[in-house]
C-alpha cells in the first residue's frame, strides 16, 4: 500500500455507523490526503484504504462514490463505507 498522510484532517461520512453526539448524522472520520485529492480513481479502483475514527482507532474503509453523486455535477460530501 502507498504511503498515506492525514495533515489536511479530510472528512468523510462513515455511512451505516450513527454519530453518537449527534443523532440523525453519521459518524465522521478522517481519509488521506490521497484519497480526497484523488477521490475518483479510489472509487472506480474500489480500493480499500485505512480511515481514522474519532476515538484515534483506524478502520478500513471504501469511497462510496454513489452515495454522495460523485460521478454528476452535484458531488456532495465524501461518503465512506466499512469494509468487511
Amino acid at each position: 500500500m502507498e504511503n498515506l498522510t492525514y495533515d489536511k484532517d479530510c472528512p468523510a461520512s462513515l455511512l451505516g455507523v450513527p454519530d453518537a453526539w449527534f443523532p440523525g448524522c453519521w459518524m465522521v472520520v478522517t481519509i488521506p490526503d490521497q484519497v480526497d485529492a484523488d477521490q475518483r480513481e479510489w472509487d472506480e479502483a474500489e480500493k480499500p484504504f485505512p480511515a481514522i475514527l474519532p476515538t484515534g482507532e483506524k478502520i478500513t474503509v471504501k469511497i462510496d462514490g454513489a452515495a454522495y453523486g460523485l460521478w454528476t455535477s452535484g458531488t456532495g460530501d465524501c461518503c465512506v463505507r466499512p469494509v468487511d
